[in-house]
């Protein structure tokens, strides 16, 4: 037990092993990428509906529901609401907001990379916590925490941010410098229209 608290001590094993955790939350459904083509070429779908599935599939078990809205430009708007289904975490207080947002960043880059050739244009997200009264196991409710939208027209350069394979990059385990850069850029360009990471207490 010591020496597997001097590791999570160790700088360097909590960066490996946060990108464990993240390439295994982020590719839990090995399949994810061929059903997204398979949304994606089927016709018959419209892009409401497809956008949605693209969702689900994005989001894996963490997707709780997703809403669409025609724009005046007659794309698609797309909210998505995602969270953990436990209080469980592998992170520490410090550590706990920056990988959740990060996390959130690369499913963003999943599914606007999927998503673009379907009308998207803007996508929002949401990401809510269960909340639990202490010492029972029932969920009582739960609660936004994180919401962001990101239009793609902020994006200065997308043939450069849609280069690379998002699903293919965590199947490696660790991701390249240039997704972590691309991740990052998204960062700087979505619109944060709350942040509550803050007041979560990590236990």
């Amino acid at each position: 037990m010591f020496a597997m608290a001097e590791a999570f001590k160790n700088s360097t094993f909590m960066k490996n092993f946060f990108f464990l955790i993240l390439a295994i939350s982020l590719f839990c459904k090995p399949n994810s990428e061929k059903k997204i083509e398979k949304i994606l070429s089927n016709s018959t779908i419209t892009d409401e509906s497809a956008l949605v599935l693209i969702a689900r599939e994005v989001w894996g078990e963490e997707f709780k529901s997703a809403e669409t809205e025609r724009l005046k430009n007659s794309k698609i708007l797309i909210k998505v609401v995602s969270g953990y289904k436990t209080a469980l975490t592998f992170y520490s207080q410090e550590d706990y907001a920056k990988n959740t947002i990060t996390q959130i960043s690369i499913r963003i880059l999943q599914m606007l990379q999927s998503g673009k050739s379907r009308n998207l244009d803007s996508l929002v997200v949401v990401f809510s916590k269960p909340f639990y009264i202490k010492g029972t196991e029932e969920m009582q409710d739960e609660f936004e925490i994180f919401r962001a939208r990101v239009d793609m027209s902020d994006i200065k350069n997308p043939d450069e941010i849609f280069s690379i394979n998002y699903f293919d990059e965590f199947v490696k385990g660790k991701p390249s410098k240039k997704a972590i850069q691309n991740a990052e850029q998204i960062r700087k360009i979505w619109k944060v229209e709350l942040n509550d990471f803050g007041r979560i207490e990590v236990k």
